[in-house]
């Protein structure tokens, strides 16, 4: 295992991995996912906080019903048995994750804030 350190590029960091795998306890709503997904890249994540509101089991990722090793062995066999369909899944991950990040979603936040004031 390598530790590669900051990477400015994003997109060229998924050119050399084919899937997130994201087995936390707890989450808000991860950037890692997002980045992951826009990317075109299948995710397999916990059922835990936002993790599911970005991902639809097995059309745009694999969600494993509880942060346990069973339930996570269960959704990376899913996801294995799958893996001839990891770029269909990918690029509908992509689709999925546009429709629900805006493309600059700090303008978006700081336009909100100006609206309040």
């Amino acid at each position: 295992m390598t530790f590669e350190g900051f990477v400015g590029d994003i997109p060229a960091i998924w050119k050399g991995h084919h899937a997130l795998i994201l087995t936390s306890r707890y989450e808000g709503l991860p950037l890692a996912i997002v980045e992951a997904m826009l990317c075109h890249r299948p995710c397999i994540v916990t059922d835990v906080s936002g993790n599911a509101e970005l991902l639809e089991d097995k059309k745009t990722g694999f969600i494993a019903k509880a942060p346990t090793v069973a339930f996570i062995d269960e959704a990376l066999e899913q996801a294995w048995s799958q893996r001839e369909r990891w770029p269909e899944i990918g690029a509908a991950a992509g689709r999925a994750v546009r429709n629900l990040v805006p493309p600059n979603p700090a303008k978006v936040f700081s336009e909100m804030l100006l609206g309040l004031v």
